[in-house]
C-alpha cells in the first residue's frame, strides 16, 4: 500500500499470498481504525494470481485531529496474516459550524436555539463573537464561550418586533473566532404585524375661533407606494379635516 492517503482520497492495496495459487482465496481485510481508513471486508485472490489489488480510503472526518496512521491487515484461515501501515492525512481545516432548533422565529418574542460547534480538539475553551446583519430582526449575544472539554455550546436567538408590516424577512447569524473558519447560517423571521395607521395630534385642544393643529398620519407598512387615507371628523361641527 502507498503509506499515505488523504482524507476523502482513495489508495491502492496490494495482498499477496506465497502458496495455494491453484485456488480461489477470499481474504479477509480489516482496518485498525475505520474512522480514518476504510477498507472492503474481503478481496478475492482468483485461482492462478498471487496477487490482489484493492481500495484503501482516507475518510474525511471533518475533524482538525492530526495525520492518523492504521494498520490494514489482511487474513486467511492457514496463512501467516499480513499488514502494513497507511497514514491518513489530515485535510481539514479549523471551522465553526451552526444550527438552529427551527428554520424560522417569531418576531412575537419568538426564540430559537442555536448550537454553535467547533471541528478541533477541546482542550482550551474558545471565544466565538456573535453577530447577525440585521440587528432590527433578531437579536444574539456579542461573544459565546464554548467550554474547555466541550465541542460546542448552545444560545438563544431571538425574534424582534418592529411594529412594521414587512413580511417574513432573512437575516445572517455569523459565529467567527481567531484561525477558524467562520459558521455563517441564515434564520427566517416571520412577521407578526398587521396593516396599521398611527394618528398623533400636536395640539390636544384648539379654540372655536380659527384654531388649528397639526396631526401626523403614520403607516407601518412598506413605503415603496403612495397610500391614499380617507380622513373624516366624528363631529364635523365641531372639528373639520380634509378628506383625503
Amino acid at each position: 500500500a502507498s503509506a499515505n492517503v488523504e482524507e476523502g482520497s482513495v489508495t491502492t492495496g496490494v495482498v499477496t499470498r506465497n502458496a495455494g495459487n491453484s485456488l480461489d482465496l477470499l481474504v479477509t481485510l480489516a482496518s485498525s481504525d475505520f474512522d480514518e481508513a476504510s477498507v472492503p471486508g474481503t478481496v478475492l485472490i482468483p485461482q492462478g494470481q498471487d496477487s490482489v489489488d484493492f481500495v484503501i480510503t482516507g475518510v474525511q472526518d471533518d475533524f482538525v485531529d492530526g495525520d492518523q496512521a492504521a494498520t490494514i491487515t489482511a487474513s486467511f484461515d492457514g496463512f501467516v496474516p499480513g499488514s502494513g501501515v497507511v497514514t491518513v492525512l489530515d485535510t481539514d481545516s479549523p471551522t465553526l459550524t451552526l444550527a438552529f432548533s427551527d428554520s424560522a422565529v417569531s418576531e412575537a418574542e419568538g426564540v430559537v436555539t442555536a448550537t454553535l460547534s467547533r471541528n478541533t480538539p477541546a482542550t482550551e475553551p474558545l471565544e466565538v463573537a456573535v453577530f447577525t446583519d440585521d440587528p432590527t430582526e433578531v437579536s444574539v449575544p456579542d461573544m459565546v464561550t464554548i467550554p474547555a472539554g466541550e465541542a460546542s455550546v448552545t444560545f438563544n436567538v431571538s425574534g424582534v418586533d418592529d411594529d412594521l408590516v414587512d413580511g417574513a424577512q432573512t437575516a445572517l447569524i455569523t459565529g467567527s473566532a481567531v484561525d477558524f473558519v467562520d459558521a455563517v447560517e441564515s434564520l427566517v423571521v416571520e412577521d407578526d404585524d398587521i396593516a396599521t395607521l398611527i394618528l398623533s395630534i400636536d395640539i390636544q385642544s384648539i379654540n372655536e375661533s380659527e384654531g388649528s393643529t397639526t396631526a401626523v398620519l403614520t403607516r407601518n407598512t412598506l413605503t415603496a407606494d403612495p397610500l391614499l387615507v380617507n380622513l373624516t371628523s366624528s363631529d364635523e361641527s365641531e372639528a373639520t379635516v380634509q378628506g383625503t
